[in-house]
């Protein structure tokens, strides 16, 4: 069930997201997800989401997903966002950002 508060969450989230996104610099732009009603209802039926807290475990866990895969090449489909904390993901994400930044100063 999707309470009020995880829709008050999102909304708030939205707000940040889309002011961001219209911060960028003339002549560029900035790209992010915002959720409609239909995203929050798969996603929150798609990995058993409740809470505020579980809602950011699974967007940590997404964002780690993404740059694995862009890293490595192959999607990390062994992991699951309930195997950490909303904070190990980001630190595994950072991780990652750090292994990609040392692989680029090596390129060149």
């Amino acid at each position: 069930m999707i309470t009020e508060k995880l829709k008050k969450h999102i909304a708030e989230q939205n707000i940040k997201t889309r002011k961001w996104m219209n911060s960028a610099p003339e002549g560029t732009y900035r790209i992010g997800t915002i959720y409609n009603d239909e995203d929050i209802k798969f996603n929150c039926d798609h990995y058993g989401i409740s809470t505020v807290a579980e809602w950011k475990q699974s967007q940590a866990w997404e964002e780690y997903y993404e740059v694995f895969k862009d890293y490595n090449g192959v999607s990390p489909r062994w992991t699951n966002w309930r195997e950490s904390t909303e904070e190990g993901w980001k630190k595994q994400t950072s991780e990652l950002h750090d292994d990609v930044v040392e692989f680029l100063l090596k390129k060149n």
